[in-house]
């Protein structure tokens, strides 16, 4: 499967989403869904993965490559955390942290294609890379988890914390595992690049 067929993959799952979430009569959906929000964030999330594609233009296919895998990188981080809007999330309830293993997973893939864009799109060097992609995804993260507090105080959600409750233990986890993920894609990064210039 191209990086191309699982970008289209998908916006056509999040298109029916979309779809399904406006017309499902709400008494129909779980009572902690927000329809009319969760549509309108799964909008966004469309046009996010879709931004590198509008911002870059590649002009060899070596570019072309990178930028697709950071668009597919991109997809599957919106994916696996609107699974977890969807239900997902309550997988704590039987042992599984679904939350936690995607606060490691997401920040781990997002620095290692950063780093892999900004050293091959700009010519920054492998360690300068890491350290900017490794600083902006920390920022980017705790930003995340202030995001999740306005967007319950404005729209009525209960994303903060656990469903709302118990923020602060939840928030240091969450920013301590993306950390974990920090950590591990950092090195991912290096050790890869120190693969490819042996061979090289």
């Amino acid at each position: 499967m191209t990086h191309r067929n699982i970008l289209t993959g998908f916006y056509v799952i999040y298109a029916i989403a979309i779809v399904f979430l406006l017309v499902i009569p709400n008494h129909a959906l779980p009572d902690f869904y927000k329809p009319g929000f969760m549509a309108g964030i799964s909008l966004l999330s469309m046009l996010l993965v879709a931004l590198p594609g509008w911002i870059f233009t590649a002009t060899d296919e070596k570019r072309k490559k990178i930028l697709l895998s950071s668009q597919v990188v991109i997809a599957f981080s919106v994916f696996i955390n609107g699974a977890g809007g969807l239900g997902l999330y309550k997988l704590y309830k039987i042992g599984i942290p679904y939350d936690k293993i995607m606060h490691v997973i997401v920040p781990l893939m997002l620095v290692y294609v950063a780093v892999v864009f900004a050293h091959h799109w700009y010519g920054v060097s492998v360690t300068h890379a890491i350290i900017y992609a490794a600083v902006a995804i920390f920022l980017l993260c705790v930003g995340w988890e202030g995001w999740e507090v306005l967007q319950d105080s404005l729209f009525g959600t209960k994303t903060a914390g656990v469903y709302g409750e118990d923020y602060w233990n939840d928030t240091t986890l969450d920013i301590l595992s993306d950390a974990i993920g920090i950590a591990f894609g950092s090195l991912l990064a290096q050790r890869r690049a120190h693969v490819v210039e042996r061979i090289g």
